[in-house]
């Protein structure tokens, strides 16, 4: 039987180190949601100051819409298999 030996450079090394990298995962768990938020308040300021019809903006609020759908799924699976 082959046995291959841990990934080292994968394990913590201590229990500082655990609780260093979940508070890092929370801590840019955060600031990406906080990210998302303000996308999302740029879209909406661009919606009620009547620029969702300007065609100058209109692909860019798609894209803006799109990236917080996308981006949103991602962290939800992210934090779920983190466990944060």
């Amino acid at each position: 039987m082959d046995s291959h030996p841990p990934q080292h450079d994968q394990v913590p090394a201590t229990t500082s180190d655990v609780i260093g990298s979940r508070v890092a995962v929370g801590f840019l768990v955060g600031l990406v949601y906080e990210l998302l938020d303000a996308n999302e308040d740029i879209v909406r300021l661009a919606i009620e100051s009547g620029l969702e019809d300007d065609p100058a903006w209109e692909g860019e609020l798609d894209y803006l819409r799109r990236l917080q759908r996308v981006a949103r799924e991602g962290m939800a699976l992210a934090t779920e298999v983190a466990g944060t």
